[in-house]
């Protein structure tokens, strides 16, 4: 269930429809809280809306995330110089 309410988040994302595309990337999460990749779209959706405090709060989990599992990559740390 996860890959496919993930793969249509990204369907949604690629599409220019933002709202829909967080919609599903929020419920594939309920079913992997710490998927990296769903975390980052997440956040970046929600700087894309304006929601400030959420990208806030997503921002942070993968962090978080990223940190428990020694896995900054270098893409990553560049994006997050824009939050």
């Amino acid at each position: 269930m996860f890959n496919f309410l993930f793969q249509l988040g990204v369907v949604f994302l690629e599409q220019g429809k933002a709202s829909q595309a967080l919609a599903y990337l929020d419920k594939a999460l309920e079913f992997d809280p710490e998927h990296e990749q769903a975390l980052l779209n997440s956040a970046i959706l929600l700087q894309e809306l304006g929601r400030v405090e959420l990208r806030k709060i997503a921002r942070e989990r993968l962090l978080k995330l990223l940190a428990k599992d020694g896995l900054f990559r270098f893409s990553t740390q560049k994006l997050f110089i824009r939050f």
